[in-house]
């Protein structure tokens, strides 16, 4: 929990802010009532600590503005005058709480704890998750009667997500929450203390509480429960029953769809067409998710984004995503619709491949697992978007199988595919894509990761695996190689072909079983 405290009594500032932090709270701290004002506008806090007697602004007035422009977390007011009336002009001001000094920090805690429970946050001092409970009093963490040593970021994190199970937390509002202005880590410091608080988790039983929300950040999983196979083919006739009814409509703002691709081919598009296949992409990429479309979804959202500024000499790009679209709502892989759970993922698989199995032979490689060329492109691509939105770096890794010519030259091919297949995972983040290219291409995107990362993430542990489990498993009789390509968005390209074209240009072989480390083919 994130905590602005304002006070011009710099002793009660550094004495406070040394309690609330041996607690797990963040604190900001300023002795200025226009600062606490800029903070405030700056970042998210989950409570405002406010003396009313403040250089430049006073608390009162602060607390008002604060609540003109639409904040609405809890302010505690402190002050020394103790009269009704200033309480009342206080709690008018737009205050919870009002503490009159001299107070104890044991009081003052207190009462701070207390608002920190307000209807809008989770009630209760204990917390819970599956099995798993964190009581906020005293700072414990249990997974049944397992206790979990947690470093005050990790818990920091937990209680963060606990508080709010249903709310996604991108890593720039995480570093709001949870790092004060005078700390100001990068990205990466997230995606370290995530991964350590996951491990502990995990260790502890409580494991995949904390998922990652693709292009977004992270949030909490919904509650462990158990749902019957029959509701879900029950939820899965229910949607197509939907689709069905809904198919005259779809095919509809389809259509306005291919009126302005057929324009692109001719190499026109005026606005009288534009303008109503701007429309139905729009209605589209909203609607196509009701029925578990969600690859529909994000081909109507690049439709939309391409639409909203159209390059008349690219146009190929929007038929072909025209023409990706006709095809899924032609023969459509429905999921039961979302309510923002995942129940789904807690049957088992044997269970559920008959009703799973159109979708895998859809968009699933039979031979190593991973998606093929179509449902990589569509992924990809959003990456793209997502990535030229906010400014982040997306690399692009081609990996190419050239085994020597050999009687066994195709079994080889698929033996090493299948071995990259199941160990690349292992290395990679969520968020990141892995697809089958080509007939002996893996192609790989690496979301917010410039080059040098990339190959600081990767390369080393490439080696190590080729090395230890392909070259070994080949023996000395049987040699292959594999070539790494990369490119980086926006550097070498700002499509997935432009950007694939530029890791064929670049390839660099690497031996299996040559222990020199490679270099990043940029």
């Amino acid at each position: 929990m994130k905590i602005l405290l304002v006070d011009d009594d710099e002793i009660l500032v550094a004495q406070l802010t040394a309690d609330l932090t041996a607690q797990n709270y963040v604190v900001d701290t300023t002795t200025d009532g226009l600062l606490g004002w800029q903070y405030a506008a700056a970042t998210t806090y989950d409570l405002i600590v406010l003396d009313i007697n403040l250089p430049r602004l006073d608390g009162l007035s602060l607390c008002q503005r604060l609540r003109q422009t639409g904040y609405s977390g809890a302010i505690l007011l402190l002050t020394a005058q103790s009269s009704s009336t200033d309480k009342v002009m206080g709690l008018d001001a737009g205050a919870d709480d009002y503490l009159v000094k001299p107070y104890t920090p044991i009081e003052l805690i207190a009462r701070m704890r207390a608002l920190l429970r307000r209807p809008h946050l989770v009630d209760g001092p204990t917390l819970e998750w599956g099995s798993l409970q964190l009581n906020s009093n005293t700072g414990q963490v249990k997974v049944n009667d397992y206790s979990l040593s947690l470093s005050p970021k990790e818990y920091g994190l937990l209680e963060l997500f606990l508080r709010h199970p249903q709310r996604i937390f991108s890593n720039t509002m995480l570093l709001e929450r949870l790092w004060s202005l005078e700390e100001a880590p990068g990205e990466e410091t997230i995606r370290t203390h995530i991964k350590r608080l996951r491990r502990k988790l995990k260790q502890a039983g409580a494991d995949d509480m904390i998922e990652n929300v693709y292009g977004m950040g992270y949030r909490l999983k919904s509650q462990p429960s158990a749902i019957a196979v029959d509701q879900i083919t029950a939820a899965r006739t229910a949607a197509l029953d939907s689709f069905k009814r809904f198919m005259p409509l779809l095919n509809t703002r389809l259509d306005a769809l291919k009126q302005a691709a057929s324009a692109l081919e001719q190499g026109q598009l005026s606005p009288d067409v534009q303008k109503p296949a701007l429309a139905a992409a729009h209605k589209l990429a909203g609607s196509l998710g009701l029925f578990g479309l969600e690859a529909g979804s994000h081909l109507a959202y690049l439709l939309e984004e391409w639409l909203q500024r159209p390059h008349i000499p690219e146009g190929e790009t929007f038929c072909a995503l025209v023409e990706q679209l006709q095809q899924l709502l032609q023969a459509p892989q429905l999921a039961p619709p979302s309510s923002g759970d995942r129940t789904l993922e807690l049957i088992s698989q044997s269970a559920l491949a008959p009703l799973n199995q159109p979708a895998n032979l859809a968009d699933i490689n039979w031979l190593t697992g991973l998606v093929n060329r179509h449902r990589a492109t569509i992924e990809l691509e959003l990456l793209l978007k997502l990535a030229q939105r906010g400014g982040q770096p997306v690399s692009l890794l081609l990996l190419r199988l050239m085994p020597q010519a050999s009687d066994n030259h195709e079994i080889l091919n698929q033996y090493l595919l299948q071995t990259l297949s199941q160990k690349l995972p292992a290395i990679l983040y969520s968020g990141d894509v892995l697809a089958r290219w080509d007939h002996s291409e893996l192609l790989i995107g690496l979301w917010d990761t410039d080059l040098p990362q990339a190959q600081e993430r990767l390369w080393q542990t490439l080696r190590l695996l080729l090395a230890d489990s392909l070259g070994l498993a080949l023996g000395p009789q049987i040699q292959a190689e594999l070539q790494l390509g990369a490119a980086a968005f926006p550097a070498h390209g700002k499509t997935v072909q432009s950007l694939y074209q530029h890791t064929t240009s670049h390839l660099e072989a690497l031996p299996l079983g040559n222990p020199k480390s490679p270099h990043c083919p940029c």
